[in-house]
């Protein structure tokens, strides 16, 4: 009995060693596949740093283009017309210059009327006139004393000599002035020849027709 107890205990011995072994080899294995199975971390990509890009502006400048030419610019010509005064602005300059030769039958006509003047032999202020054909301007004088002329006399027109009433001289005429054209405002009549004797006239705006009622 004894024999047979050392023979069992004999056979247990390798058994459980082995089994031990076993368990070991068992556990190393386990250990390296939890170790081969854990999930690898992800790498965390690199992001590299850049400055943020600003967009181009693109500026363009455009120099005028200046032509040299050596023409001079033209001049506007200007036409002369009467200056605009105001009543403050008006001046009075006479337009007598012995008018003493020259006879008119008033001082003051209305617009429409013919103006008839004669010129009188007074004196040597007539010297130089051609007596025959005497030659004479009509003159509108503005409220400036501007003059502008409006008529002018026929030289080839020949005039008669007369005595008028009130005259010791003789006189040539007459001569005429028709102012339907003109408008109310100063006037003179001057002689071109000898002392240029003038004489001064008032033309009144034109007397409106009155139609009768039938």
């Amino acid at each position: 009995m004894n024999n047979h107890l050392v023979l069992r205990k004999s056979r247990v011995k390798p058994v459980c060693t082995t089994l031990i072994l076993m368990l070991l080899l068992a556990g190393l294995l386990f250990t390296a596949g939890c170790e081969s199975e854990e999930p690898a971390t992800p790498a965390v990509p690199t992001v590299p740093l850049t400055m943020k890009t600003i967009p181009t502006r693109h500026i363009t400048t455009t120099i005028p283009t200046t032509i040299m030419t050596t023409e001079p610019e033209p001049i506007p010509e200007e036409t002369p017309s009467e200056p605009v005064t105001t009543p403050e602005e008006t001046v009075t300059i006479s337009g007598n210059n012995h008018p003493e030769y020259i006879r008119m039958d008033a001082s003051s006509y209305a617009v429409g009327e013919i103006v008839q003047f004669y010129l009188v032999n007074k004196g040597p202020g007539i010297n130089g006139c051609n007596y025959t054909h005497p030659s004479w301007t009509a003159y509108h004088i503005s409220p400036a004393g501007t003059k502008f002329i409006v008529a002018t006399g026929d030289p080839t027109r020949a005039y008669m000599t007369n005595i008028l009433e009130g005259e010791i001289a003789s006189a040539t005429g007459p001569m005429s002035l028709d102012t339907g054209r003109l408008g109310a405002g100063r006037y003179m009549i001057q002689f071109n020849c000898g002392n240029n004797m003038s004489r001064e006239f008032v033309l009144r705006p034109r007397v409106p027709s009155v139609v009768g009622l039938s």
